[in-house]
């Protein structure tokens, strides 16, 4: 296997939950931090950011887009793409606003793409998911193994999830078929390993629906869906706090009808792996590239959040841990634009004031003259 360009992995403490849909994901705040110009911080996000692209076929509850996080109704819920976030309006969520996913923030230098490769990235499990049954990915990895002939190159990229649960990487090292790994939560790098990864492969094969589909075509491969996909259980997805508590989004989720749906959505990629297509318009469109908003824009937004909930006390110590991160020359500079708005100050202030003194001296001296002419005449 030639050498694949991925940043190193660059694990940091999470800092989210459930209340704010996880949106330090995948190290989503890092790569808005560092788009905004911002020091890394460490404080909790009050918003709710889309961390994945939602698939749009599932815009039947708010609570899809929001991954059912509680309260979400009373806070600022970021998403991708404008229809989302006027299907949220619609549903009594009215501080939705689409700034497009972290993926379009970030700051990487474009790889090269090398030709006649084929990456393969198979559907992933979640934290703590089980399949006893194993025939699905052995059956998977045999199709996909029939078109190793057509590239000069071979790769599968799997979730970290998958290898935690132990899924993938053995059926694939047993085909012959080298095994890297995808974007971690806890990776601060997550998101550029993912532009990196999709950008130098000219194929990506998939065997359904994930962030990566969106997240492939926008990167300029040519996409295929092809193959055995192992089946979600409703114990797998109870496991998620998404669906946990709400059997009627896992029935609607399961459903023919959505099935029908994403078949329909996805049906100009339904190809073998060596007749993949490029999707660059219909990518840019499922991230939300054309909503992507200011480095000013994005800075407010952040510090607004990190900082909504906190007490005075914490507010200066977040401000003076900023503070410490500027660079000394730039303090310095602004050292010295304080000292001379100061010196203007003075100088402004210093007139009015002498001609006071001098008004307030000669009211004195009266008044000690009357004293005198009082204390005489008694």
């Amino acid at each position: 296997m030639s050498k694949i360009e991925l940043p190193e992995i660059a694990k940091f403490e999470k800092n989210s939950d459930h209340g704010n849909a996880w949106s330090d994901h995948y190290g989503a705040l890092k790569v808005a931090e560092e788009y905004a110009g911002m020091a890394p911080q460490s404080l909790y996000f009050h918003a709710i950011w889309q961390h994945g692209c939602v698939e749009p076929w599932l815009q039947f509850s708010p609570q899809m887009l929001c991954f059912s996080a509680p309260n979400a109704e009373e806070k600022v819920i970021l998403v991708g793409r404008a229809d989302e976030a006027e299907f949220l309006r619609k549903h009594g969520i009215s501080r939705a606003r689409a700034i497009g996913l972290p993926i379009v923030y970030v700051r990487e230098p474009p790889k090269q793409r090398k030709p006649n490769t084929l990456l393969i990235v198979p559907t992933h499990s979640l934290a703590g998911n089980k399949f006893p049954d194993r025939r699905p990915f052995v059956e998977y990895v045999q199709q996909i193994a029939q078109y190793r002939h057509h590239f000069q190159e071979v790769v599968a990229c799997v979730h970290p999830s998958c290898r935690d649960n132990g899924l993938w990487v053995d059926e694939f090292q047993a085909a012959g078929i080298s095994v890297i790994f995808g974007a971690s939560i806890d990776d601060a790098n997550a998101l550029k390993r993912m532009k990196s990864v999709f950008e130098q492969f000219e194929y990506v094969t998939t065997n359904g629906w994930g962030s990566h589909v969106a997240y492939a075509l926008f990167f300029g491969a040519k996409l295929s869906i092809y193959g055995k996909k192992p089946d979600w259980s409703r114990d797998n997805l109870a496991i998620d706090l998404t669906w946990s508590g709400r059997p009627d989004l896992v029935e609607k989720f399961l459903s023919e009808e959505v099935a029908a749906a994403e078949s329909q959505f996805l049906k100009t990629f339904y190809l073998e792996p060596n007749k993949g297509v490029l999707g660059k318009e219909l990518g840019s469109w499922l991230v939300g590239a054309n909503n992507q908003i200011s480095c000013k824009k994005m800075k407010s937004i952040l510090l607004y959040q990190y900082h909504l909930k906190m007490t005075p006390g914490e507010r200066i110590d977040a401000w003076r841990k900023q503070l410490s991160a500027v660079p000394q020359q730039f303090r310095s500079w602004t050292k010295g634009i304080e000292s001379r708005c100061r010196r203007q100050i003075v100088t402004a202030l210093r007139k009015p004031y002498l001609a006071f003194r001098t008004r307030r001296d000669v009211v004195r001296n009266r008044l000690r003259k009357i004293r005198r002419s009082i204390w005489k005449c008694s």
